[in-house]
């Protein structure tokens, strides 16, 4: 900024255009070409100074002749006293204030790294741990002691720290206590479709939920099947009507959006009873992947993803999910939620693998059992 005004001071005064830096400098006397270059040549962190240090006296000057402006005029009135160290009064109180803005920015910076920091270790903790998921569950199929009570427990304990992590996260921008689950498509234990979904007659059910759930809302949670037609969160993402094109929910405030719908002729619709109890924000993106990247389905599918189902994070507050965030806060709803497809998949795919060895009838213990003696 201060080479870009001293450009054009040197336009007026040299009556010349000056269009680069080069021959900006070419018009400077000699000696101020040396002082530049020594100003080019100090660090960051020195400039950053300097800049500070000419802004408060900068300030400090323009509020000095400001009161001395203020003194003549009150002066007229009242005559020379107490008003002459009144410039100085001025100036202490504006280097006080410089002085409050630098404690609240050096603040809001320390709280800002904490942050970063609690952000980055959540991150680790659900990647470090979706490796030791992944391995854990080929060790266990060549072993052959993968059962479905073992993959179930396995799959759902990363899941739920995932979903964890994921309000921790949420919680750490928003000041809001948040919740997540994992909702899915079909009932449990039952092997995945890639077909289109049937709107009228698909049901989605609750995988699992994060731990910090109120007893209240844990009391409510009925975890059974549900239709998806009768969930205007899920029905949106896979049958988009025209006025909403979006492929995610993000609601700062729900009922708000039940007014939104109805006034293009639609209503808002949930199957959890008086939902508003529990949840007033909500921020839901499909659990997806694109057919081009899957080498078991027809690439030529109508359909461009494949849905699993939806991760949904919401919370009681209606100021967590403002309009400011939304980019942001759904690109990191969706990182997390193709790291889920992932899980989900090899989850369903061993899922299989159990239903097929229970067709000779041996129940889970009794199959471990029978490993373990054969390994012994």
């Amino acid at each position: 900024m201060m080479k870009d005004l001293l450009y054009e001071l040197l336009e007026v005064g040299t009556g010349k255009t000056v269009t680069t830096r080069n021959k900006g400098v070419r018009v400077l006397p000699k000696f101020v070409r040396g002082l530049w270059k020594r100003y080019d040549a100090i660090d960051g962190k020195t400039k950053d100074i300097i800049a500070f240090v000419g802004s408060l006296v900068g300030l400090v000057s323009v509020a000095g002749g400001v009161a001395v402006s203020l003194i003549k005029v009150l002066t007229n009135f009242w005559g020379n006293g107490i008003w002459e160290s009144f410039p100085w009064i001025m100036c202490l109180i504006f280097v006080v204030i410089i002085m409050w803005m630098r404690h609240q920015i050096a603040k809001y910076k320390k709280n800002m790294w904490r942050r970063l920091e609690s952000d980055a270790g959540g991150y680790y903790s659900v990647l470090v741990k979706f490796a030791d998921y992944y391995f854990d569950m080929l060790h266990y199929r060549e072993q052959e002691m993968l059962n479905l009570g073992l993959l179930t427990q396995t799959t759902i304990a990363y899941l739920r720290n995932v979903l964890d992590k994921v309000c921790d996260i949420y919680k750490s921008y928003t000041g809001s206590e948040m919740n997540a689950c994992i909702k899915v498509f079909g009932k449990k234990n039952e092997d995945v479709g890639f077909g289109a979904i049937d709107v009228e007659n698909a049901t989605v059910y609750t995988l699992v939920r994060s731990s910090n759930l109120s007893p209240s809302r844990e009391e409510a949670c009925d975890d059974q099947p549900v239709p998806l037609k009768g969930n205007t969160d899920f029905r949106l993402l896979v049958q988009m009507p025209a006025f909403y094109r979006k492929h995610y929910l993000y609601q700062q405030n729900l009922q708000e959006f039940d007014k939104y719908l109805e006034s293009h002729g639609e209503k808002y619709e949930n199957t959890t009873e008086n939902y508003w109890e529990y949840y007033k924000g909500a921020l839901i993106v499909p659990i997806r992947m694109s057919h081009a990247h899957l080498p078991f389905t027809k690439r030529e599918e109508q359909e461009e993803y494949h849905i699993l189902g939806f991760l949904c994070i919401d919370t009681l507050s209606t100021e967590a999910f403002i309009s400011e965030f939304e980019d942001a806060f759904v690109q990191m709803a969706r990182s997390f939620a193709a790291l889920i497809y992932v899980v989900l998949n090899k989850y369903h795919y061993y899922l299989k693998k159990c239903n097929e060895s229970k067709v000779g009838g041996k129940s889970d213990d009794a199959q471990v059992e029978e490993k373990n003696k054969k390994v012994s």
